[in-house]
C-alpha cells in the first residue's frame, strides 16, 4: 500500500522555540580584536570576524538559540604576546591576537581531537573548502530538472544554484563548518517573526584583490552565484564559479568539532537550530500543484473543473509531491469516506469527529501513531505544554492471538477540540476475528458492505474484508476523548501466518493484479478476441477476496487454494492456453502476475 503526502517545505520561521533562551551565557563568549568566540559546547565554537566590531545576536535563517545546553560548558582561555588559546575537552583552538584580515590560514587554527583513545586529531585552519572533504554531503531543494541525470549532492560539483545545495553537519573527517555569514535575520515580533529585509554593500575592489587566489573562500551556498546576489552578500565577484570573501569580509562560522560523534552532532544542530515544526492544519487535504505562474482564469477553470468532478479541494500551491511508503506497524489517522458530496468542502480545515486509524499489521507484533490537533491558525504548538493543542497516542501490540488496541486521552486541549469521537479502525494484514471487545464489552459481527462502507449503521460492530484482509471495528457511538479507550480482538489465527506475509508480492497486491489482468483481458476484442472461458482459473482466483468477504471463516482455506492452485493455473492459462492472445499482451500480463514465481518454482 502507497500512502501518498505532500511534502512541504514549511518555512523555518516556524521554527523557533519558545521558552528557549537566544543568547548564550556570557561566560561562554571570547573578545579578541575584532574577532569573536562563543563556545556553544565542547565540541561546537563560533567564529565571528568583523572590521567594525559589530557582531550579530539576533535570531538568523538558521539559528534559533545559541544557549543550547543548560549549563556553560568547560573550557581554557589563555593568551601570550602573539596568540589567544580557546581549550575544551575535544577543540583547541588558537588565533592570532594581531589579525587585522577576516579568517584565513594565516591567522587561525583549530584542532579537533576526533578519537582521545588513539589520540586521533585533525587541523582547521581556514584552507578554503577543505572542510567539505569527507563531509557526507547534504540536501537539495528539489528533484526536479534531472531525469537524465544524476544529482551531485557534494555542492562543489553541483552546477545548478537554483537547488540550494547545502552540506551536512557531519563528516568523515571529523568537523564540519556552517557558514552562517549574512544569511537572513529574523526580528523579534513574539507572534509571527519576520525577516528583516538587510542588504550588503559589495567591498571596495583593493580588499578583493588583497586575497590571493588559492586563499579564496567561497561566499554563498553554490559554486555558481550570479554577480547581483554575490554582491548583496557583501563579496566580491570575479566570475559565477568564484564569489569569495574579502580580506576585510565579515564572517559568522560554526564549527562543528564531533569527531564521528554523529548523534551528538545532529542533537547539537538541532538545537541551535530549533525544533522541527508542525505545519498548520489549514495546508493539509487535496493540494492541485503546477510549477508554473498561475493566471486567475487558469485558477478558474481548474476550481471549475474539481467541482463538476465532485472532488474536493482544498489548497492549490506551487508544491513538489512525492509518494512516501508507509511502514509496518504504522498506524496512520485519516479522515473517514464523507457520506455526501457537501461533506467534502473544507473538511481539511475541519476539527474531525470521527477518525479512520488505518493500521498496517504486515507481521509487526506492535505498532504506533498520533494525531495532531490545533485549530488551523496558532502556532502555539511551540510550546511543550500543549495549552492550544491536542495530540492522540495510538498503539498495539499482539501476544499469541490476541490483539491489544489502545486510544490514549488526549494530551493537551483547545475550545474547539471534540469532547467525544468516533472511530474506524482497520486491522490491514490479518485473519479474521472470532471476537472483538471494547472496554470488556463485546461487539455483534456484521457482514461488510462495501457500498455504504459501514455508514448506515448507528452501534458499535466489526466486520471483514476479504478483499484486503482487513478487520474493521465501528465506533459509531462516540467516547470521550479525555479517557483511554481499550480495544481487544481474538484473532482465529498469527499475525505472522506466511499467507500473510508472502513475498515479494502480498495477496492483496496480486489480488490486484489479477482483477488488472481480468480486465485487461475481458476488452480483448477484434481479430483476436479472447473469451472469458478461456481464462475460468483467473476469474477465480480474481473473486478470491470477496469469497472471503462473504465467508471469512473459509480465510485460511481460500488463500491456500489462491497461492497453491488458482494464481499456478492462472499464469499456466495465459502462458500456454489462451493461444489467440496477442503476444505482447501474454508477455505483460505473465510479467505483471509474477508468473515466474508460480510457474517454475
Amino acid at each position: 500500500m502507497v500512502v501518498l503526502f505532500s511534502i512541504l517545505w514549511v518555512s523555518v520561521l516556524l521554527t523557533a522555540t519558545t521558552g528557549v533562551s537566544l543568547l548564550p551565557d556570557p561566560s561562554t563568549i571570547v573578545y579578541e580584536g575584532q574577532a569573536r568566540f562563543t563556545v556553544l559546547s565542547t565540541r561546537l565554537i563560533r567564529l565571528e570576524w568583523s572590521a567594525t566590531k559589530e557582531f550579530i545576536d539576533g535570531k538568523t535563517w538558521l539559528v534559533q538559540s545559541r544557549d543550547i545546553q543548560p549549563t556553560p560548558p568547560a573550557f581554557n582561555v589563555t593568551r601570550n604576546d602573539t596568540h589567544l588559546k580557546i581549550e575544551t575537552t575535544y577543540i583547541t583552538l588558537e588565533y592570532l591576537r594581531n589579525a587585522a584580515t577576516t579568517f584565513s590560514q594565516h591567522n587561525i587554527r583549530v584542532t579537533i581531537r576526533v578519537n582521545i583513545a588513539k589520540g586521533e586529531t585533525v587541523i582547521w585552519n581556514a584552507i578554503p573548502n577543505e572542510e567539505y572533504d569527507g563531509n557526507l554531503l547534504g540536501t537539495i531543494r528539489t528533484l526536479d530538472g534531472d531525469a537524465d541525470s544524476k544529482l551531485a549532492l557534494d555542492c562543489r560539483n553541483q552546477p545548478r544554484n537554483d537547488l540550494h545545495c547545502t552540506y551536512g553537519v557531519i563528516s568523515r573527517r571529523g568537523y564540519a563548518l556552517v557558514d552562517d555569514t549574512h544569511q537572513p535575520q529574523i526580528d523579534n515580533d513574539p507572534k509571527w517573526p519576520w525577516i528583516i529585509n538587510k542588504q550588503y554593500s559589495p567591498p571596495a575592489s583593493s580588499l578583493c584583490q588583497a586575497v590571493s587566489v588559492n586563499e579564496r573562500r567561497t561566499c554563498g551556498p553554490s559554486n555558481k552565484t550570479n554577480q547581483h546576489d554575490c554582491e548583496l552578500r557583501g563579496c566580491c565577484f570575479q566570475s559565477p564559479s568564484s564569489c569569495f570573501y574579502s580580506s576585510q569580509a565579515q564572517q559568522d562560522l560554526y564549527l562543528f568539532g564531533h569527531g564521528r560523534a554523529y548523534s551528538q552532532a545532529l542533537y547539537e544542530f538541532t538545537r541551535l537550530a530549533g525544533s522541527i515544526p508542525l505545519p498548520p492544519r489549514y495546508i493539509f487535504g487535496v493540494f492541485f500543484s503546477r510549477y508554473w505562474a498561475y493566471a486567475e482564469y487558469e485558477e478558474r477553470q481548474i476550481v471549475t473543473e474539481y467541482i463538476q468532478h465532485d472532488v474536493p479541494l482544498d489548497q492549490s500551491f506551487t508544491i513538489d509531491e512525492m509518494p512516501v511508503y508507509a511502514q509496518i506497524g504504522s498506524i496512520i489517522p485519516l479522515l473517514p469516506e464523507p457520506r455526501s458530496s457537501r461533506d467534502r468542502i473544507g473538511r481539511a480545515q475541519q476539527i474531525p469527529q470521527t477518525l479512520l486509524l488505518y493500521t498496517l499489521i504486515g507481521g509487526s507484533p506492535k505498532g504506533r501513531g498520533h494525531v495532531y490537533d490545533d485549530d488551523g491558525t496558532t502556532i502555539a504548538y511551540k510550546d511543550s505544554t500543549n495549552v492550544t493543542t491536542a495530540v492522540t497516542r495510538f498503539d498495539y501490540t499482539v501476544s499469541g492471538n490476541t490483539l491489544q488496541f489502545n486510544i490514549a486521552a488526549a494530551i493537551g486541549t483547545f475550545p474547539k477540540f471534540p469532547s467525544s469521537r468516533s472511530y474506524e479502525i482497520q486491522l490491514r494484514g490479518v485473519f479474521p476475528a472470532t471476537s472483538v471487545s471494547i472496554n470488556n464489552t463485546f461487539l455483534p459481527f456484521e457482514p461488510f458492505n462495501e457500498l455504504i462502507n459501514g455508514q448506515d449503521g448507528t452501534t458499535n460492530g466489526y466486520t471483514y474484508d476479504g478483499s484486503t484482509l482487513s478487520i474493521i471495528i465501528y465506533i459509531r457511538q462516540p467516547v470521550s476523548t479525555s479517557q483511554t479507550l481499550q480495544i481487544q480482538v481474538q484473532l482465529s489465527d498469527s499475525i505472522s501466518h506466511p499467507y500473510l506475509v508472502q513475498v515479494p508480492t502480498s495477496f492483496v497486491g496480486l489480488l490486484a493484479r489479477c482483477q488488472s489482468a481480468k480486465a485487461r483481458l475481458d476488452y480483448e476484442w477484434g481479430i483476436k478476441t479472447v473469451y472469458m472461458d478461456d481464462y475460468p482459473l483467473l476469474l477465480d482466483a480474481a473473486a478470491t477476496g470477496l469469497r472471503i468477504t462473504h465467508s471469512p471463516s473459509t480465510a485460511k482455506d481460500e488463500l491456500n487454494q489462491f497461492f497453491s492452485e488458482r494464481m499456478t493455473g492462472a499464469c499456466d492459462e495465459i502462458a500456454n492456453k489462451i493461444s489467440n492472445l496477442d503476444s505482447n499482451v501474454r508477455t505483460i500480463l505473465l510479467a505483471q502476475l509474477q508468473c515466474n514465481s508460480f510457474i517454475y518454482k
